[in-house]
C-alpha cells in the first residue's frame, strides 16, 4: 500500500514522475494474451547449437587448408589473424553481455569468410609490387599501404548496413548486426595491424628474396575483355529477374513466412514413422483430420532434424522433428470478436479475445496430437509427468512459507527434454486456479531440483515447487492430480510461435525500411569518398539488381522443392518462406556485393587518374587487375557458405541459401553489371548523363554536335 522511489533525479524527471502517478490507473484496459510469443525448447536448441558450432569447424578448417595451399607463409598470416579475430569477436560478445541468436551465429560463420577479404586484397596488392621489379620489404610496405584505402572504403559501407540494421531491425535481427559489426571491426584491425607486424617480423627475420604465392591456373597474365560481354550479361540479367519475379508473383502470400504474415508455427517429434516415408506423407497425414482445412488456410511441414535411431521403436523405422505453419491466426469466433456490439464492453472483449486465442493454440495441438493417435505405423512424442510426496515446509528462515507445502514435480522419459521454469509455473498455476480461474493469482514459489542440478539453471527434468500457507493440502493434491491428468501422455511440443497480424505489417515495415535506409546511406558515402554520384548510383543498380535475384531464387525453389518432394532432393530445396532471418541475409548480401564493387571501383578511380572521361580499356584493365582478389573473396565466402547450407541446421537454412546466391550473384554483378553501369552513366554521350545535365541546367550536346571554340 505504500513505497518510496529513490534516486538521481532532476527537477524536471520528478515532476513528471508526479505527474504520471497522480494522473492514475490508464482506462484502456490491456490485453493479457501476448500478440506475439515464441517457445523453444532445449531439445531444439540444442540441435542448433551443435550444428552450428560443426558447420563453423569444418568452414574454419576449409578455410585455412585453402588459404595456407594457395598463399602459403601469407596464408599462415591470413590463418592467425582470423584466429585472433574470432577470439576478438567472441571476447567482445562476452564483454559487452551480447546473446547469440540464429542470425547471429550465422554472422560468426560468415565473420569468417569476410575477415579472409582484408588480407586478399593485401596479398596481391603485395604481388603486383613483386610483379613489378620491388624487393621484398619495398612490396610488403605498399602493398599495405595501397590496399589500406579500399579495405577502409569496402568495410565502411558494410558497416554502415549492420548500424542501419540494429537501429531498426527485430530483435534477432539485431544479434546479427552486432555479430557482424564487431566481426568487420576486428578483422580491420587483425589485418591492416597484426598482419602487418607478422611480416615485418619474418621479413626482418633474414634476408629475403621473394614471397612465394601460388597463382589461380587460367587467369595469370590473361587479359578479359568483360565489357565486350555487357550486351549479352543485359540479357542474362533480365531473363533471371523478370523469370524470379513471375514465380515471385506467382505464390502471392504463400511467400512470406508467419513472421510477416501472422500465423502460427508448432514444432513436434515423431519417435516411429514408416521407413520411406517422407515428410510429404507426414503433411497428408495431418490434412487427413476432419477439421485440417477449418485450422489452416495454408500450410507447410518442414523437417528440422532426424533423430537417432535407438530412440526409435524399431532399428527399420526413421523418425524426427517437424515444423508445421498455418497462417490462420484467428478462428471464426476471434473475427467475430471483432465485430462485436457496442454493449460489449473493452474489458470483456479482452478477455474473450484472450480466450479465442487460446482455444486456436489447444486446437492446433490437438489436430497434431489427432492425427497420428490411431496409426499405430507413427509414434508421437509424449510427456511423461508424476509427482513426490506433498510435505510441510518447516524452514524457519522462510516465514513466509512455514505453513505451506512442497513438492517435486518430475518431467521422467528417457527421451524427454528439460523443461523450462515458465513452462512448469505456467503448468501448475493452471491447475491450481482451476476450469475459469486466473493463473496469474496463484502463489507459488519455484527451485531447481536440488539432486545435483545447477541451482541457477532455467531448466531441468525436476522442480521443487513450494505452494504458500494460504493454499490448503487439499487444494495442492487436486491440483497436482489435475495437472498430471492433464499432462501425463499428451504430445510434446518443442516449439510454439505466434504471430499477430499487427506484428507481422510491423516486421514488414521495418524490413523495407531497413533496406530503403541501407541504401541511401551507402549512395551517400561512395559519393562523398568518389566525389561523384555516379558511383554510388551505379553500386546501387548493382545491389538492386542482386536482391531482386536471390529474392526471385527464393521463389523458384519453392517451385522446385514442389516438384522435387519436400525433401528437396540431394540441393537439400525447401520452400522457404521470406522472415526475418532472411532479410538479415539480403542486407549481408548487400554488404557483400558493395565490397566486391567498392574494391573495383577504388581501381577504376587508380587507373582513371586525373582523365575526366572513362574508358571501355580503363574499365576493363581495372576488372582484370583485381579480378584474382575477386574470385579468391568469393571462394572462401562460398565455402563457408555452402557448409553451411548443408550443414548448419534448419534453423539458418533459408539464410543460408540467400547467402549462397548472394555471393555467386554478387561476383557476377560487381563485374558485368556495376562496372558497365558506371561506364554508361559516366559517358557524355549516354541518356543519363543528358537527363542529369537537364535537371542540373548544365546539359551539354553531344559530342559529334559540339563546335570546336572560336580563337
Amino acid at each position: 500500500n505504500s513505497g518510496i522511489i529513490r534516486g538521481d533525479f532532476t527537477r524536471q524527471e520528478i515532476n513528471e514522475l508526479i505527474g504520471v502517478l497522480e494522473a492514475g490507473a490508464l482506462e484502456v484496459p490491456l490485453n493479457p494474451e501476448p500478440i506475439s510469443e515464441l517457445t523453444i525448447s532445449p531439445t531444439l536448441g540444442g540441435d542448433v547449437q551443435k550444428k552450428g558450432i560443426m558447420a563453423i569447424s569444418i568452414a574454419s578448417i576449409a578455410v585455412v587448408v585453402f588459404m595456407i595451399g594457395y598463399y602459403r607463409f601469407s596464408g599462415i598470416v591470413a590463418v592467425v589473424c582470423l584466429v585472433l579475430n574470432l577470439l576478438l569477436v567472441m571476447g567482445t560478445m562476452i564483454f559487452i553481455e551480447a546473446t547469440f541468436t540464429l542470425p547471429g551465429l550465422a554472422g560468426l560463420v560468415l565473420t569468417i569468410g569476410m575477415a579472409v577479404d582484408a588480407n586478399v586484397l593485401i596479398f596481391e596488392r603485395i604481388r603486383e609490387e613483386q610483379r613489378r621489379g620491388g624487393v621484398v620489404r619495398m612490396a610488403i610496405q605498399n602493398g599495405f599501404s595501397r590496399a589500406f584505402t579500399t579495405i577502409v572504403d569496402a568495410n565502411v559501407t558494410t558497416l554502415l548496413v549492420a548500424v542501419v540494421l540494429y537501429m531498426i531491425g527485430t530483435d534477432q535481427v539485431r544479434g546479427f548486426a552486432v555479430t557482424l559489426f564487431i566481426g568487420i571491426v576486428m578483422s580491420m584491425f587483425t589485418a591492416l595491424f597484426v598482419g602487418r607486424l607478422l611480416f615485418d617480423i619474418w621479413e626482418r627475420s633474414k634476408s629475403r628474396q621473394q614471397l612465394k604465392m601460388n597463382s589461380l591456373p587460367g587467369i595469370a597474365g590473361k587479359e578479359f575483355n568483360f565489357i565486350g560481354w555487357r550486351k549479352v550479361a543485359s540479357v542474362v540479367s533480365l531473363f533471371v529477374i523478370v523469370g524470379g519475379m513471375v514465380a515471385l508473383g506467382s505464390r502471392g502470400e504463400n511467400n512470406f513466412d508467419i513472421d510477416f504474415r501472422g500465423g502460427r508455427a508448432v514444432s513436434f517429434e515423431l519417435l516411429k514413422m514408416p521407413s520411406g516415408k517422407t515428410t510429404e506423407d507426414v503433411r497428408q497425414q495431418l490434412l487427413g483430420v476432419p477439421d485440417a482445412k477449418k485450422l489452416s488456410n495454408s500450410l507447410s511441414l518442414e523437417k528440422l532434424t532426424g533423430i537417432e535411431e535407438e530412440a526409435t521403436t524399431s532399428p527399420t523405422d526413421g523418425g524426427g522433428r517437424f515444423r508445421l505453419r498455418t497462417t490462420t491466426t484467428n478462428d471464426e469466433k476471434t473475427k467475430a470478436l471483432g465485430k462485436s456490439k457496442p454493449d460489449v464492453n473493452a474489458a470483456e472483449k479482452t478477455k474473450a479475445l484472450a480466450k479465442s486465442k487460446a482455444d486456436v493454440n489447444a486446437a492446433i495441438q490437438k489436430w497434431i496430437a489427432d492425427a497420428f493417435a490411431d496409426n499405430d505405423e507413427y509414434e508421437l512424442a509424449t510427456m511423461t509427468v508424476e509427482h513426490g510426496q506433498v510435505a510441510r515446509i518447516d524452514n524457519p528462515t522462510e516465514a513466509d512459507y512455514t505453513d505451506g507445502h512442497e513438492v517435486v514435480v518430475s518431467f521422467a522419459g528417457d527421451d524427454q527434454a528439460e523443461v523450462r521454469r515458465e513452462n512448469v509455473q505456467a503448468y501448475v498455476a493452471e491447475a491450481l486456479a482451476g476450469p475459469g480461474g486466473d493463473p496469474n493469482q496463484a502463489e507459488l514459489e519455484f527451485k531447481i531440483s536440488a539432486d545435483g542440478a545447477d541451482q541457477a539453471a532455467a531448466t531441468s527434468m525436476k522442480w521443487v515447487v513450494r505452494f504458500k500457507k494460504s493454499v490448503t493440502r487439499a487444494k495442492v493434491d487436486t491440483a497436482l492430480a489435475g495437472m498430471v491428468k492433464t499432462l501425463d501422455g499428451q504430445p510434446r511440443f518443442d516449439e510454439m510461435t505466434s504471430f499477430d497480424s499487427a506484428v507481422a505489417n510491423e516486421m514488414q515495415q521495418s524490413a523495407v525500411l531497413a533496406m530503403l535506409f541501407s541504401l541511401v546511406a551507402i549512395v551517400a558515402y561512395i559519393w562523398f569518398r568518389f566525389q561523384r554520384i555516379d558511383f554510388g548510383l551505379a553500386a546501387v543498380v548493382a545491389l538492386v539488381h542482386d536482391v531482386l535475384v536471390v529474392l526471385g531464387g527464393v521463389a523458384l525453389a519453392g517451385h522446385a522443392a514442389s516438384t522435387m518432394g519436400m525433401d528437396g532432393g540431394v540441393l537439400q530445396l525447401q520452400d522457404f518462406k521470406i522472415n526475418l532471418p532472411m532479410v538479415a541475409a539480403f542486407l549481408t548480401i548487400v554488404g557483400y556485393s558493395l565490397n566486391d564493387t567498392i574494391v573495383v571501383f577504388d581501381r577504376i578511380r587508380e587507373v582513371r587518374g586525373k582523365n575526366p572521361s572513362l574508358t571501355p580499356e580503363m574499365v576493363n584493365l581495372s576488372l582484370n587487375q583485381t579480378l584474382s582478389r575477386t574470385l579468391l573473396t568469393s571462394v572462401t565466402t562460398l565455402i563457408v557458405v555452402v557448409i553451411l547450407y548443408f550443414g548448419g541446421g534448419d534453423g539458418i537454412h533459408g539464410f543460408a541459401y540467400c547467402l549462397v546466391l548472394g555471393v555467386v550473384v554478387g561476383t557476377y554483378s560487381s563485374i558485368f553489371v556495376a562496372s558497365p553501369a558506371l561506364l554508361w552513366m559516366m559517358d557524355p554521350n549516354s541518356a543519363f548523363n543528358r537527363l542529369a545535365g537537364s535537371l542540373s541546367g548544365t546539359a551539354k550536346p553531344p559530342a559529334s554536335q559540339r563546335t570546336a571554340p572560336q580563337s
